[in-house]
């Protein structure tokens, strides 16, 4: 199970790495990234990591078996397993918990939730007050509200300002997708399932599958 957990994880991390870089090539503008959301796709890859993170250290403060099964990584697993799980705390804490809080959560004013959503709100439409709340028409419109995506990178990223923050999440994301494939694969070899090359997909990558 957690295996498969950490499978989920790793699918929605890569998925959302790959988003966000082809939503910025190379000569891309400032008006191409707030075409393709770049922003909205980097607040998934934050969100979706904290996810995955924070189920691996359940997994591992939780369960013997993940615990042993972890120990057993290859050097560069281990490696990867240190940078994954230390990312947190090279980048602040509450970093990557912010951004995930508002990714996945919209602003309102249950105190139970998060009782400064209602100020942080406030504070950044204060702050792009300057963004014209324009509401585009027609049959071809993406995005109904443009302007709602500039207020919510800018409540995400409050607490993210540092060009090395940015590379530290980017190589984590990579890492962490890596560190699952040597958790699969490390499990696989403790259980004698054998892993035969497949055909090609479409993308021109060689599947895995398990062979009994």
């Amino acid at each position: 199970m957690f295996c498969v957990a950490m499978a989920i994880a790793a699918n929605d991390v890569e998925h959302a790495v790959r988003e966000a870089v082809a939503a910025n090539p190379d000569d891309a503008t400032d008006a191409d990234r707030d075409r393709t959301r770049f922003s909205f796709k980097v607040r998934l890859v934050y969100g979706f990591l904290f996810e995955g993170i924070d189920a691996l250290k359940g997994w591992r403060s939780g369960d013997p078996g993940v615990q042993d099964l972890l120990r057993q990584l290859s050097p560069e697993g281990a490696g990867l397993l240190t940078q994954v799980a230390g990312l947190e705390q090279r980048i602040g804490p509450n970093v990557i918990s912010h951004v995930r809080q508002n990714t996945f959560h919209v602003p309102h004013p249950e105190p139970s939730k998060a009782s400064s959503w209602i100020e942080q709100l406030s504070a950044v439409v204060s702050e792009l007050e300057e963004i014209p709340a324009t509401i585009p028409m027609g049959q071809t419109v993406q995005r109904t509200f443009p302007f709602a995506d500039k207020v919510a990178q800018r409540m995400a990223l409050r607490r993210h300002d540092d060009d090395a923050q940015q590379a530290d999440v980017a190589d984590g994301a990579v890492a962490f997708v890596n560190l699952v494939r040597h958790i699969h694969l490390r499990y696989c070899e403790q259980r004698g399932i054998k892993l035969e090359l497949g055909r090609e997909d479409p993308e021109g990558l060689q599947v895995l599958r398990h062979q009994a």
